[in-house]
């Protein structure tokens, strides 16, 4: 099934409105810690200016994480899987 053709005044006046309204979106990482059955749980969004490995392990523990850029435009960029050490307590 097609997708009707929408009209390109309409369109424009959409985006007018949609960029004319919040504040412009930076890019953000979410984080997701993967869980041994295979389900994922979102932990948090973060800037790109604070997301390392010591600031996830700092925030969330240890353990296996999905790490996903999302750009300005709300679409994914490349994503990681990576393995966070438990914090060693003396």
């Amino acid at each position: 099934m097609r997708r009707k053709q929408t009209d390109p005044r309409e369109e424009k006046l959409l985006n007018q409105f949609i960029d004319s309204i919040g504040v412009e979106n930076e890019p953000t990482v979410r984080i997701f810690r993967l869980e041994e059955n295979g389900k994922r749980t979102r932990m948090g969004v973060v800037t790109l200016d604070v997301c390392d490995e010591e600031s996830i392990q700092a925030q969330f523990g240890g353990g296996t994480f999905l790490v996903r850029t999302v750009r300005s435009n709300g679409t994914f960029g490349p994503s990681k899987v990576i393995g966070i050490e438990e914090r060693r307590r003396f």
